[in-house]
């Protein structure tokens, strides 16, 4: 009997209890072509697979669409095995995704998002901290290989949302405050473009970086600079308004840029390299302690992170506040680094505040 109270049996007509006397690699996985992709591309072992067949749980999948062939889906240790109907030949496999619910919207939270917002446009004066988001969208990000997520990218983005944002917001002593926090989030492709610009830090930010890996997909290179100038450009037109607006420099806000990557950029050559440090440059010796720099690396061990390394370093080396952590492909690392920035950023907005 299976979970669902359910008796199954095999192909072969063989009750669970005697299959599982069988040897795992006794069982037979034809691959097909497809299926030995999706297992390169999401590190699943052919033994997982015949582990799967062996000691999951075993339910009718969704028809082929094409045929209406029956098809049969296997559950076991977070995998997920679709065969077709002789339990033989492999149709797909992917790991099971880590469930994320969205927060509950109601009307008074919409209101206080509206109202962030006015701030934020019209007295951008009262806004206690921005936040510069810059996430790696390459191709590599499709990569299947962070325990409890589908890929890289939806890892980022449901680690982003949980660590960064609802951590931060749950710390917050009176969630009926007006806290006017601007979050801006880069996509980084071959050509890089903003996908929000200077939102309200809330529930609804929150909801929103949630649905985003299942909207677009990563896809071609990374280039680093174009996303970097972006982030300045934005930085220097708030920076300028600010000042036109009569603010001292000990009343400026935190300008915050949190930057992940999987890897070496597509724009790694020399005259790139040098175009970064001064990007990076201007921006610290413009702010000083005022402008942090977390870089974070998402990635096997042997992966080149040295660009990363190298945009911390030239931060601290011109005044302003730099890290960087290698996350690797632990879902729970990666979880702990977005934490250990979100609670830095709380202790900064927390200064300022008692300022």
């Amino acid at each position: 009997i299976d979970e669902d109270g359910q008796a199954s049996i095999n192909s072969s007509g063989m009750h669970p209890s005697s299959e599982h006397s069988r040897a795992t690699a006794d069982f037979t996985v034809i691959s097909s072509r497809h299926g030995r992709a999706r297992r390169d591309l999401r590190r699943i072992s052919k033994h997982n697979l015949k582990a799967a067949l062996k000691y999951g749980r075993k339910v009718p999948a969704h028809p082929c669409v094409r045929t209406g062939a029956a098809r049969w889906k296997f559950l076991h240790d977070g995998l997920v095995y679709i065969t077709d109907a002789t339990c033989t030949r492999e149709i797909t496999s992917y790991r099971e995704a880590i469930t994320i619910d969205p927060f509950p919207i109601n009307i008074p939270l919409m209101e206080r998002h509206t109202e962030v917002k006015r701030i934020l446009r019209e007295e951008p004066y009262l806004c206690t901290g921005h936040t510069y988001i810059v996430i790696d969208q390459s191709g590599s990000m499709r990569n299947s290989d962070v325990d409890g997520f589908k890929s890289r990218s939806h890892a980022a983005y449901g680690t982003l949302a949980l660590e960064f944002i609802a951590e931060q917001l749950n710390q917050r002593p009176n969630h009926d405050d007006l806290f006017a926090e601007s979050v801006t989030v880069i996509e980084m492709r071959e050509e890089s473009k903003p996908i929000f610009e200077r939102v309200p830090f809330d529930w609804v930010l929150f909801n929103r970086l949630l649905q985003r890996p299942n909207i677009m997909r990563p896809s071609y290179g990374g280039n680093y600079n174009e996303s970097l100038a972006l982030v300045r450009g934005i930085i220097f037109q708030e920076y300028n308004n600010l000042l036109e607006d009569g603010a001292e420099r000990g009343e400026l806000p935190n300008f915050s840029l949190v930057f992940l990557s999987d890897g070496k950029p597509s724009d790694h050559q020399q005259s790139f390299a040098q175009n970064r440090t001064e990007i990076l440059k201007s921006l610290a010796e413009l702010l000083k302690d005022k402008f942090s720099c977390y870089a974070m690396g998402i990635g096997a061990r042997e992966a080149d992170f040295n660009t990363l390394q190298s945009m911390v370093e030239t931060v601290a080396e011109n005044g302003g506040n730099s890290q960087f952590v290698h996350a690797g492909l632990s879902a729970v690392k990666l979880s702990e680094t977005f934490s250990q920035i979100s609670s830095t950023l709380t202790s900064h907005r927390t200064t300022l505040l008692g300022e």
